[in-house]
């Protein structure tokens, strides 16, 4: 009982300490806010920050850590998907332009030279962990790619984080929901000459934009509309 009392306190304490740093960050801009400000505005102790962050830097990734939950769920759904025959309902790239787009106004706060590439080359490393080893697992049976499966996945991942920025940018001109499809739209061509074509057009996407080859499904589901994999 009293461990739960402790969690329960050092998770209010954090919540404090990280809503502290995004109204700072709303109304300052990322660059001019000190872990002083900080300590500040949550009202807790220098001591008692430093108990629980590095730094500032350590804080904001913190606020990032959400997405992990999200991704993480997303892989469980594909693999719990292959074992019913069932397809997952979630997109995650769509939860990614919802995502950025409920919190533009942090995002483009956040969005200074220094900790614009801080959460970028943090987001970029993270989705290639996670989808390096799905299109690894889908191309295992192929003896030989045009393109390795590093440059592609290399070159997913920051053709989404580019075009997110690209919309954050211009005060999201278009939907979730357009700029989801859009992607899907230019990530094909990319799909196609690193699977090898006939992989994905004839057991792969059809006409239609369905998907044939279960071994493609856990990889391009991540990408793609859930309408498109049933």
């Amino acid at each position: 009982m009293r461990a739960k009392k402790e969690d329960r306190r050092i998770n209010r304490t954090r919540k404090l300490i990280l809503e502290a740093l995004m109204s700072l960050i709303i109304e300052r801009g990322y660059e001019n806010v000190t872990v002083q400000d900080i300590i500040d505005r949550a009202d807790v102790g220098r001591s008692t920050f430093y108990a629980h962050f590095r730094d500032k830097d350590e804080l904001l990734i913190s606020w990032f850590e959400h997405l992990r939950t999200l991704f993480e769920q997303q892989q469980q759904e594909l693999l719990d998907a292959r074992k019913t025959g069932k397809e997952p309902g979630l997109n995650i790239v769509l939860d990614l332009f919802r995502h950025t787009g409920n919190h533009h106004r942090l995002y483009k706060a956040v969005a200074g030279r220094q900790s614009g590439e801080m959460i970028l080359k943090y987001l970029h490393r993270y989705l290639t962990g996670l989808l390096l080893p799905i299109l690894e697992d889908a191309v295992k049976k192929r003896p030989s790619l045009p393109i390795p499966v590093e440059v592609t996945t290399h070159h997913l991942v920051s053709s989404l984080l580019s075009l997110m920025t690209w919309w954050l940018d211009r005060n999201m001109p278009y939907p979730p929901e357009k700029m989801e499809g859009m992607f899907r739209t230019l990530v094909r061509p990319s799909l196609e000459a690193a699977l090898g074509k006939d992989i994905v057009q004839d057991a792969g996407i059809t006409e239609d934009g369905g998907l044939k080859n279960e071994e493609v499904v856990g990889f391009y589901s991540l990408f793609a509309d859930p309408s498109c994999c049933r």
